[in-house]
Formats: C-alpha cells, sequence, structure tokens
C-alpha cells in the first residue's frame, strides 16, 4: 500500500489497492484430487517395496522417517571401537569412491552426499547451532557505535 503511494506514477496512487498475488504452489499440481491420486499412488509403490527391502535398508528406512518427522533416533547396539573404527572407515572409502564416480558422471543422487543418517544429524546439529552462534553475535554487539565510527582508547573515532 505504502509502495502505490509513494509511486510517481498518479494512476497507481488514485487506484484501489490490489490484493496480492496468491503464492504459487510448489510441484504445479494444483488440484486436490492430483495430490490425493499421488499420495495413493506413492503409498502403493511403498507397501510393495518396503517388504522386499533388506534388513539393513529397512532399517534406514524407518531411520529417516523417524527423523523426517523430528524424532530422535534410538541408540545403536554396543560393538568395539576397533570394530566402529574399521567399519566407519570402510564406509567413508565406499563413500568416497561413490562422490568420486558421481562426479566425474556430472551428476548427484544424494543430498546429503552418501553419509550415514548420523553423520547428516550431526552436520545438521552443528549448523543449527551455528546460526545460533551467530545470532547471538550479531545481537551482542553493544561496541557498535554506528555510522562506521569505532570505539579507541575510550574515544569514537570515525
Amino acid at each position: 500500500e505504502r509502495r502505490r503511494f509513494m509511486s510517481g506514477n498518479v494512476a497507481d496512487i488514485r487506484s484501489k489497492p490490489q490484493e496480492p498475488p496468491k503464492p504459487k504452489r510448489r510441484g504445479g499440481g494444483d488440484d486436490d484430487e492430483e495430490s490425493a491420486e499421488f499420495k495413493k499412488t506413492l503409498k502403493e509403490v511403498l507397501d510393495f517395496v518396503i517388504p522386499n527391502l533388506g534388513k539393513q535398508q529397512r532399517r534406514q528406512y524407518e531411520e529417516q522417517k523417524i527423523r523426517a518427522l523430528g524424532g530422535t533416533l534410538e541408540k545403536r547396539p554396543k560393538m568395539p571401537y576397533k570394530l566402529l573404527q574399521t567399519v566407519a572407515k570402510k564406509s567413508e572409502e565406499k563413500r568416497q569412491r561413490t562422490l568420486a564416480e558421481e562426479k566425474t558422471l556430472g551428476i548427484s543422487t544424494s543430498a546429503s552426499a552418501h553419509r550415514m543418517g548420523n553423520a547428516v544429524d550431526s552436520l545438521l546439529r552443528k549448523k543449527k547451532q551455528a546460526e545460533k552462534d551467530k545470532r547471538a553475535r550479531r545481537e551482542d554487539r553493544t561496541y557498535d557505535l554506528g555510522m562506521g565510527a569505532r570505539e579507541k582508547r575510550g574515544m569514537a573515532v570515525i
């Protein structure tokens, strides 16, 4: 409203206010019917695929679902540290090979760069904490004097 009033065009100032444009939906589908049909088809596909998954893939799918809903995962079974190190090293080597292959092909098939679920969680936690720290630093700028001025030996230097 203010922008319309402040514009130099008299026709804009005198005209009646226009309602803001409606936000466009992502995905392009406008009909609820299409959305319902898509959800139904997705459910059928998942019902068909999930029983055929292996044990590890099924557990990974379940954990992904829990994470997407904002839940926390249960702890993994205990294992010797040496074994844990070798498993982590092998999985990291496999991840690096996959990333190198994707780089040569010029594609990416994973949003999380093929990291394991716990690595994705820890990265998200670190990112959230960094944003929180940055916001706190920005709000805690008590020594800013404004207009490019800085404090030096108790005096404001411009």
